[in-house]
């Protein structure tokens, strides 16, 4: 008798995301990935941006479960002469949060934006990529450098890390249900995440024409 496939939920919140996660309870959420907005895309000044910075990752790793996964994909940036380096970002917001609250990083990855030998004048051409939990383990070894592939738009995730991220979660995550993404702009992160056969998705954002590209884009995967 063939098994009846689950019935996939996906819900697209049109919100602010900081004010999403805080009504969110702590370790409530099974697995977070995504990518914190860079600056140009905020509006923010850099002080406000670094809080906002800051604020978002605690946010993200306290509201994921203990035994989930938090992954974050996230690009530095050059601005007024100076590095701004947020795999060093991540472990400052990790240093704020109390000493019995602290996720550990599993691994710290590298993605390739451009082949080896490339420059850029505003950005680096390669981008962090975090894993984070309090409870599980980092898996077996991968490939420490992984190329981005094609994105889909700009501003997009880029789809090879995420279609690793998943992999890695449905076979080490305690939770393999659920996927959430606070950032989720047009959906990179869910859209694999639905081909993949994940049942639940969750992604937030401001921008409501995001959200309609995402849900477009989601309703197409059957």
């Amino acid at each position: 008798m063939p098994v009846k496939k689950r019935k996939q939920n996906y819900e697209i919140i049109c919100q602010d995301a900081i004010k999403w996660l805080k009504k969110q309870p702590e370790h409530s959420l099974e697995n977070i990935i995504t990518g914190i907005p860079d600056m140009e895309e905020t509006g923010f000044n850099y002080k406000d941006y670094y809080d906002f910075f800051l604020e978002a990752s605690k946010l993200c790793l306290t509201r994921t479960k203990k035994n989930g996964y938090t992954i974050f994909m996230n690009t530095d940036r050059k601005f007024q002469g100076q590095w701004l380096d947020k795999s060093h970002w991540f472990q400052t917001a990790i240093q704020e949060l109390p000493m019995n609250s602290r996720p550990n990083l599993k691994w710290h990855k590298i993605i390739l934006l451009r082949p080896p030998n490339s420059t850029h004048i505003q950005r680096p051409t390669y981008q962090h990529y975090l894993c984070f939990s309090y409870e599980k383990g980092p898996g077996e070894a991968t490939p420490d450098v992984i190329n981005c592939g094609t994105k889909s738009y700009k501003n997009a995730s880029c789809p090879i890390p995420t279609q690793h991220s998943l992999e890695f979660l449905k076979r080490y995550s305690n939770h393999q249900n659920q996927i959430v993404d606070p950032f989720v702009g047009r959906g990179t992160t869910l859209i694999e995440a639905k081909k993949m056969g994940f049942i639940n998705g969750i992604g937030v954002d401001l921008d409501p024409k995001q959200c309609k590209k995402t849900r477009q884009a989601l309703e197409k995967i059957k």
